[in-house]
């Protein structure tokens, strides 16, 4: 979860990195299949650090993607 309580879940199947509010509602989808930035090819973990930056471990392309989303945290 990030500072706000929203959820964000890796969905490896189709391969997309899906949030939630923090009272469950659906917000909004990820990625999709592919190989370029922004994509996925069977990401397998997400994790969360201080400044709100979201990393999700994408098995498939071999390497780790981070975004941040507006209104995280700089420092």
């Amino acid at each position: 979860m990030d500072d706000e309580g929203n959820v964000y879940v890796v969905e490896s199947y189709y391969d997309h990195l899906l949030v939630f509010n923090p009272g469950g509602q659906f917000l909004m989808a990820i990625g999709g299949t592919g190989f370029e930035p922004g994509k996925f090819y069977l990401p397998a973990g997400v994790w969360i650090d201080s400044r709100n930056r979201v990393f999700v471990a994408d098995m498939f392309n071999g390497r780790i993607s981070v975004f941040q989303f507006l209104g995280g945290r700089d420092g």
